[in-house]
């Protein structure tokens, strides 16, 4: 395997592929760069005023499982705005489902960093008409009032038509995934000071880590993505789920096989593309070999840096996932994380 790796780099030099080769101290430096600019967001709400598409999706990665979010901004505009700007910029990530109350709502959109929480307490925006019914499935900002929409949210878990008089205006719903949303561990009940769950103002107050301590069970969004992003990883984490036991049962073979006949014809090929500087030709080859042959870590390696020249950067990243998953002790897999990093940020935006 590394002979065909080194053989593929010392080609893809005069082509230029080498500039998406991991780099370590760059990599901490663009990392720590995009950080603060992210935080930097956050801490300042009126910097994150954007329009939202027509239409758009979110997937939602949590501990419990995944769920998909269509959001149709005709239905609530003022509301699918704000929802889409606090998406993109990660503000739902880490943050838990701190009101599960079976027969009625899934409730979150606390941050889990308690300076985050504080400046968008105060950010709110106006009120949309409601155009829309509040039924099972569907996704509103929760209130305290006229005109107090700020940052949390409600998922309702039957029809709640009974809302739609207190001007609660949905705005998305729930298309995949609702089983996930039912599932949000629901043990501690309602919040305080009506029931035994969470404080919210101790949320605020204190973030995650008050959750963490006094309510360990308490489900949590790893992460919310913007598709088509978010839709991509649905389908890229299917494919995932058939391609590990693959993997593990290739590591714990003693002698790895070589390429078939099939998949060397087309890794030659895809060699010769290099060399035409095709890079189109180039990946359908390597996509060809990795389809006969998927326990090839060079050839999943090759085939991430050929994905990032073209700045398919989703692809890139789910391409060295897959190398770093053969062969995770790799003399450059430090560096490659650090360049998954990367690549996974710049698909998002």
């Amino acid at each position: 395997m590394r002979k065909l790796l080194n053989t593929f780099l010392a080609m893809t030099l005069s082509a230029g592929i080498l500039g998406a080769r991991p780099g370590g101290q760059e990599s901490s430096r663009n990392q720590a760069s995009q950080a603060f600019s992210a935080e930097r967001s956050l801490l300042n709400p009126p910097s994150l005023s954007e329009q939202a598409p027509a239409t758009f999706k979110v997937k939602f990665a949590t501990s419990k499982g995944d769920f998909l979010v269509q959001v149709t901004r005709a239905w609530a505009p003022l509301g699918a705005d704000r929802f889409y700007a606090l998406v993109k910029n990660h503000f739902y990530d880490d943050a838990s489902f701190f009101r599960v109350v079976p027969g009625l709502v899934v409730q979150f959109g606390i941050s889990a960093q308690p300076e985050v929480s504080r400046v968008w307490a105060s950010a709110t925006i106006k009120d949309d008409p409601v155009t829309e019914s509040n039924r099972a499935g569907y996704l509103t900002f929760a209130t305290a009032g006229r005109n107090t929409r700020s940052t949390q949210l409600f998922i309702n878990l039957v029809d709640n038509r009974n809302l739609d008089h207190m001007g609660l205006a949905p705005f998305g719903e729930v298309i995949e995934g609702m089983t996930v949303v039912r599932d949000l561990y629901s043990g501690y009940g309602e919040g305080a000071p009506a029931g035994h769950g969470p404080d919210q103002a101790r949320i605020t107050s204190e973030g995650k880590a008050y959750l963490d301590k006094d309510f360990p069970l308490l489900d949590s969004i790893r992460k919310a993505v913007v598709t088509p992003y978010g839709q991509l990883l649905l389908e890229q984490e299917a494919a995932w789920r058939d391609f590990q036991p693959k993997a593990a049962a290739w590591r714990a073979l003693a002698t790895k096989p070589p390429l078939s006949p099939e998949a060397d014809r087309e890794r030659l090929l895809a060699e010769n593309a290099i060399k035409e500087k095709n890079l189109d030709s180039a990946i359908n080859h390597y996509e060809g070999a990795l389809e006969l042959q998927p326990t090839w870590p060079a050839g999943w390696f090759n085939l991430a840096l050929l994905y990032a020249e073209q700045k398919n950067y989703a692809d890139a990243t789910d391409a060295m996932k897959h190398y770093l998953e053969l062969v995770p002790n790799a003399p450059d897999a430090k560096d490659a994380r650090e360049q998954m990093i990367i690549w996974e940020d710049k698909a998002k935006h």
